[in-house]
């Protein structure tokens, strides 16, 4: 089979500027924070190439809670951490190249369990290479330093060092120990990717001189606007939720930063579909976690069950293998239950 990719340009929808606040600061042994994301309440980070096989566990007002070391695991670049609510596991990408000054064909993504607090083997490991780096005399388009978890997948964006202006997009599986990244889009971004992060469709990519948003719709990521940033070397991002962006840097003062980026408000369960590919489901915060979130044919078939996550407030779930047509998405709580009438397209 030919691979045909389709190399995006996209013109942002609007451009704007806007300086985030300083939230907090680190603690002193977190002073080169490359990786970081936002888990129920609490920030996850690691600092960049140099430091111990280590992750460090922090309050919102900075407070060091916990460091948690990977055993039998190394570090030679460690560049993003991604969370995936459904299974509660933060991925680890030892994915960087150190601004592209070696050859590096082979990289590695750990698994943690976020329920387990103590040092620990990682649960899962992932060895990878990029399908088309195949030229190791070239490392210009290679280095990475951004990754999520998104419908099921891995996705990569490589940090752009090159003259294109162009950030490759690749996929992984998030389970299987041997893979190869598979290209599938790029964008351009002019400046060098160093960290994204996820919430629902949306995705953030970070630059020292911008934050990118991008939405992720029948399998393509588009651009729908920029933030301009007073640069400095950003190196981490995590949606703390839909409107605000958590932001940390390296020689920043050891501080975490926070952008406001929308003003929405939830007052009740609201279930939309933001393309074919996904049902997006926003739930109160003023009621209980559901026990399950189901979905229904038009028949009274069940096609798909979640159990959400433990602080879950954003729930978005995979309807890729699902015809279109009408359906029936039903909230479950322990003192009783909803439901809202969707059709996907």
């Amino acid at each position: 089979m030919k691979l045909v990719l389709f190399w995006l340009i996209v013109v942002p929808a609007y451009h704007t500027f806007s300086q985030p606040d300083v939230s907090c600061s680190f603690p002193p042994e977190l002073n080169e924070s490359s990786g970081l994301e936002w888990v129920c309440g609490e920030l996850f980070s690691h600092n960049d190439s140099g430091d111990t096989t280590r992750i460090f566990r922090i309050s919102e007002s900075g407070i060091l809670l916990e460091k948690i070391y990977l055993q039998n695991t190394t570090h030679l670049d460690w560049e993003d951490i991604a969370f995936d609510a459904q299974n509660n596991v933060l991925f680890v990408g030892d994915l960087g190249s150190n601004n592209y000054f070696y050859e590096r064909p082979n990289r590695v993504i750990y698994a943690v369990d976020v329920g387990s607090l103590t040092p620990q083997d990682s649960i899962g490991v992932i060895f990878f290479g990029f399908e088309d780096y195949t030229d190791f005399t070239d490392h210009s388009n290679f280095d990475c330093e951004a990754m999520i978890v998104l419908d099921h997948f891995i996705f990569l964006f490589t940090k752009n060092h090159g003259t294109s202006g162009y950030s490759k997009i690749y996929r992984l599986n998030r389970t299987g120990e041997v893979q190869t990244a598979i290209l599938i889009d790029s964008i351009y971004t002019l400046h060098p990717v160093t960290a994204a992060d996820s919430w629902l469709n949306q995705v953030a990519l970070l630059t020292e001189f911008e934050v990118i948003l991008l939405v992720f719709e029948n399998g393509l990521f588009t651009t729908y606007t920029e933030i301009d940033l007073i640069s400095q070397q950003f190196e981490g991002i995590a949606f703390k939720n839909k409107n605000e962006l958590l932001i940390s840097a390296e020689n920043s003062l050891n501080q975490l930063y926070s952008l406001q980026i929308g003003d929405d408000e939830v007052s009740e369960d609201f279930v939309y579909v933001p393309s074919a590919d996904f049902i997006a489901v926003r739930l109160n915060p003023d009621l209980d976690l559901p026990k399950n979130i189901q979905v229904f044919s038009e028949t009274g078939q069940l096609v798909v069950t979640n159990k959400p996550s433990e602080c879950a407030c954003e729930i978005l779930i995979g309807t890729s293998d699902l015809p279109g047509g009408a359906y029936v998405v039903s909230i479950e709580r322990t003192n009783g239950s909803s439901a809202q009438k969707i059709v996907l397209p």
